[in-house]
């Protein structure tokens, strides 16, 4: 699903990724100061459903546009 996500309509450049209950945690591999984050963008997805993020119920998660970023924390 990393190939999927998009930073100021970017492709994410992400090293690596983790899930704790309902919170996905991205690590990016180069610093990045982008200010709205997207899930799928029709332009680039080729329709399967091989790398979507899904949920413990076994749905795929729908897509988002331009959410705003805020401030980073951690655990």
């Amino acid at each position: 699903m990393k190939k999927e996500i998009y930073l100021d309509g970017v492709k994410a450049a992400i090293s690596a990724g983790s899930v704790a209950g309902n919170v996905i945690t991205l690590r990016l591999g180069v610093p990045s100061d982008a200010k709205v984050i997207g899930y799928i963008s029709g332009r680039d997805w080729d329709g399967k459903p091989t790398n979507l993020i899904y949920g413990a119920n076994g749905i795929a998660a729908l897509t988002f546009c331009d959410v705003p970023i805020g401030a980073a924390f951690t655990r």
